[in-house]
């Protein structure tokens, strides 16, 4: 029989090696036979753990005949063309949401990316096989992998994170090679309740870790690994226990998210959840809160732990040395596999700071004034929303956003509402359309007789000199930026553009442009203020007369930069109104890419925006609307070539044939339907033309 000796944690490793060469009993000698090793999937030198530990794998797997079944997802090898933020595309897009793993969260995870899979994902397909053919993907690559299932409900689990971490996966959706999913043959969902609980359990852990002989740090939870797990066999009462424990621990992890809002399961924000008349108040009660839910989730787990522990058959013994830790301790840390979560996904908790809390209901508020958030559920004519069945399809848009009875967004205020919103707001004091006059109105519904207070603090502790306007205008966007930026993707959906020293600034809601979009805030809001801002400079040119002072001088030297400054706006948006067409469909970075000077305040993002307004030039995103509107001499010969570029641009049927025999093969049409010089002509737009080559773009 094998003798090993483990000496990893000895302080003293020269005499524990001598002891345990003399010392059957040392504990740090182990006499294993070598089948007992071979029980373990792998067989890897798991001597360190109870035979009762090993003999657990002679039990029944968690993929067996007639049972759950784990898979891989689909990888697009091209996200930044397929995948968008829920958000970003348009809400009647009917793009599905994609579980892709993202960061390490048990029970529950909202699922951020949509991927287009319109019309059963064809293009997305098409696409993969002609890369395959020209060599890009390699065959495998080229796959939807197990595209049947998708739409089903799931368990799914971050494939390379630093730990394992089940959590529900909706119907409805699609599942990522990053984020493999537990199906259940039948769809039964008290099943995969059950899994959910079983799987996060500190047992089931452990057994997965055992296979790879290492237990902390990275690793890699691949399909295989959670497939051959042993699971142990569980009475009718132990499954309902299992079930109630999971939807427990995902109602507890989804109260947290209510608060989010760029979350499925917002409603509204934090300081708006819990009593108290100031803010002070409300961010303790906020904190009491989540030091609540926190409770119950670590009550949760104990209570899965226990259950599974009984479950499996583990001793006393064995649990201990589960609950501290057992097993090889990698040093060597690879960077590679650490998370798979992308690096702005991390799990980093909820946000109990009052800076951040206060920027939450200003960010809210300004949702409320474009048209996006409802506040009537803050000020209780708007029932709360029930809670959802985990493993119900995730809404279009939240329970927080202004949405008719079809779930989209209204087209039409309903009777009653308490505000006007407007989807475009202007940094104007004393206008109309004023974004803080605005947010202050949200204040005066929401607070009533308290507003005043409440826009003192919140003010005081975003921006202590300029208050919530001082805010508004310098700290809002990058806030509002960083909110809405997940899995590498950048999608603010409040624009401000204005005038490079940020003097003037517009606001305009992303859900709410059209192509139209520019030509009206020329008419409506830029020239009626450069217009205003002459006259001003023309009342004080009169006023001070031939010979003003220093301090008049300094007035009107003031005023000459701000009517420069809106002109040279004004001639911007003159350059581009008839380029830009607006497709959300796109992204937002490949929208909004031919206005980078207009963010040229912002000039990190106008340096991302310009990065992509060169590649779009250069003919890289030729799948984007955008590309088609602005050179469709460019683009169209392409889908002669490209089967995908042609369905994106409907033109499949004028470059394209079906084969005659096998339906899944289509042939270049050797003419096309219409001539390629009709079809550029018929989407050309001399004006856009012109556009392009302005120097302005």
């Amino acid at each position: 029989m094998p003798t090993f000796l483990r000496l990893f944690e000895s302080s003293a490793p020269s005499s524990d090696l001598a002891s345990a060469c003399r010392e059957r009993r040392h504990p740090a000698r182990f006499d294993v036979a070598a089948d007992d090793l071979g029980l373990v999937p792998g067989s890897p030198f798991s001597y360190w753990v109870s035979a009762a530990i090993r003999e657990a794998f002679r039990g029944s797997k968690l993929e067996r005949a007639d049972g759950p079944f784990a898979r891989i997802g689909l990888s697009t090898h091209d996200d930044f063309r397929w995948l968008r933020l829920s958000w970003e595309a348009r809400a009647e897009a009917g793009m599905p949401p994609l579980a892709k793993g993202g960061a390490a969260t048990r029970f529950y995870g909202d699922l951020h990316l949509v991927v287009d899979w319109r019309n059963n994902g064809r293009q997305l397909q098409v696409s993969k096989m002609e890369r395959h053919r020209s060599g890009e993907l390699t065959a495998n690559n080229s796959r939807c992998w197990n595209r049947e299932l998708y739409g089903r409900p799931g368990v799914t689990w971050p494939r390379r994170t630093s730990s394992l971490a089940m959590r529900v996966c909706p119907g409805g959706g699609v599942f990522g090679d990053k984020g493999p999913c537990i199906f259940s043959p039948i769809d039964d969902l008290q099943d995969l309740r059950a899994i959910v609980g079983l799987t996060n359990s500190a047992a089931f852990g452990a057994l997965v870790s055992l296979q790879t002989a290492r237990t902390t740090l990275a690793q890699s939870f691949e399909t295989g690994l959670i497939a051959r797990t042993p699971v142990p066999h569980r009475s009718q009462e132990q499954s309902t226990n299992l079930c109630a424990l999971s939807d427990r621990g995902w109602s507890a992890k989804r109260s947290l998210d209510t608060v989010v809002e760029v979350s499925h399961a917002f409603v509204v924000p934090a300081v708006l959840q819990v009593a108290g008349d100031s803010f002070d108040e409300r961010v303790s009660a906020w904190g009491d809160r989540v030091g609540e839910v926190e409770a119950e989730l670590v009550r949760v787990q104990f209570e899965i732990d226990e259950l599974c522990f009984e479950l499996y058959g583990i001793s006393e013994e064995d649990r201990r040395a589960i609950t501290d830790g057992f097993g090889v301790t990698d040093t060597d840390t690879d960077d590679e596999a650490v998370d798979d979560a992308d690096e702005d996904e991390s799990d980093g908790g909820v946000e109990l700071d009052p800076v951040g809390l206060a920027a939450g209901l200003v960010s809210w508020a300004v949702g409320v004034a474009v048209g996006r958030f409802d506040v009537r559920l803050a000020i209780g004519e708007r029932d709360w929303p029930a809670e959802p069945d985990p493993f119900d399809p995730l809404p279009v848009c939240s329970a927080g956003m202004l949405t008719g009875d079809d779930g989209l967004p209204v087209v039409s205020l309903p009777d009653g509402y308490p505000l006007v919103p407007s989807p475009v707001l202007v940094d104007d004091p004393g206008h109309e359309l004023d974004i803080t006059t605005r947010v202050r109105v949200v204040f005066d519904v929401v607070f009533g007789d308290l507003a005043d207070s409440w826009w003192s603090e919140v003010g005081g502790v975003l921006d202590a000199k300029n208050g919530v306007d001082g805010w508004l205008r310098r700290g809002f966007f990058e806030h509002h930026l960083k909110t809405y930026s997940k899995s590498r993707r950048k999608a603010p959906i409040v624009w401000p553009i204005g005038t490079k020293s940020g003097s003037y600034q517009v606001w305009l809601y992303a859900h709410s442009v059209t192509p139209d979009t520019m030509f009206r805030l020329l008419g409506d809001v830029i020239e009626p203020k450069l217009a205003a801002e002459q006259r001003q400079l023309s009342d004080l040119t009169q006023e001070f007369g031939p010979s003003p002072t220093a301090s008049q001088r300094r007035s009107l030297d003031a005023q000459q930069k701000l009517v420069d400054e809106i002109t040279e706006l004004r001639d911007e948006i003159r350059a581009i109104a008839a380029l830009w067409h607006p497709d959300l469909n796109d992204g937002i970075v490949i929208v909004l890419a031919p206005l980078w000077r207009l963010f040229a305040q912002h000039r990190a993002w106008s340096k991302e925006l310009k990065d992509r307004w060169v590649k779009l030039a250069k003919g890289d995103y030729d799948w984007a609307q955008l590309a088609m509107h602005i050179w469709p001499e460019r683009v169209i010969p392409k889908c002669a070539t490209d089967r995908s570029l042609a369905i994106a641009h409907d033109l499949e049927d004028d470059f394209w044939t079906q084969d005659d025999t096998n339906p899944d093969k289509w042939h270049p049409r050797t003419t096309p339907t219409t001539p390629i010089d009709h079809l550029i002509e018929a989407r050309t737009n001399p004006t856009i033309t012109t556009t392009r080559n302005h120097p302005n773009p």
